[in-house]
């Protein structure tokens, strides 16, 4: 299993109509509160992580002017230059961006 971003809020509500659909099938009258109690105390245990939004980008050519091109080219999100990174990297190495954007669509 990945360790994958959801939200807690979905989750508990993914774990409440678990909850009350076994009562269903255990015969049992489903408390839905008690249930959302219960789903919502095993979320609360679960840990969180730190994770940052995914920024997108592109690479863009750079110009001195506008008629004067220079070799390398940049992050649309940052503006660093392409230096050292394999040509049309999938990720921006100063940023993290990821470079999945075409056109002008920032």
């Amino acid at each position: 299993m990945t360790d994958d971003l959801i939200s807690r809020r979905d989750a508990i509500d993914e774990l409440t109509k678990f909850f009350c659909d076994n009562d269903v099938i255990r015969g049992d009258f489903p408390n839905c509160e008690r249930n959302e109690r219960k789903a919502t105390v095993l979320m609360e245990n679960v840990r969180s992580i730190d994770a940052e939004p995914v920024r997108h980008g592109r690479w863009v050519e750079r110009w001195v002017d506008n008629k004067h091109r220079i070799g390398d080219m940049e992050c649309s999100v940052c503006g660093a230059p392409m230096l050292d990174c394999p040509s049309y990297s999938l990720y921006c190495p100063w940023c993290g961006a990821k470079m999945d954007l075409r056109g002008k669509e920032e």
